[in-house]
């Protein structure tokens, strides 16, 4: 399991929580539309709470595809429950 992170500070707490944890994690840091990762290595990615905030996100979507095995799976969740279709095609 491999968790990318803008923030250098972050990077050094998910560090901590996870060897307390006893959790076998590689954490990097990073940005979505510039992952610091090779091309076809997951199987799965989960996305969650984050991509509204990403600058490129057209950007990020081709580097998680990039980094997916093919017939990977990405999981993008980061919706508010108020949005109407509308607002969900407009940010589209």
């Amino acid at each position: 399991m491999t968790g990318v992170e803008l923030s250098k500070d972050f990077v050094e707490i998910e560090k901590k929580n996870a060897k307390e944890e006893g959790v076998i994690v590689e954490f990097k840091q990073g940005n979505a539309s510039d992952l610091p990762l090779s091309d076809s290595k997951f199987d799965f990615i989960v996305c969650s709470a984050a991509f509204k905030n990403f600058s490129k996100p057209l950007k990020a979507l081709e580097e998680m595809y990039r980094v997916l095995k093919p017939g990977g799976i990405a999981l993008i969740f980061d919706m508010n429950r108020e949005n109407t279709n509308e607002d969900i095609e407009q940010e589209m």
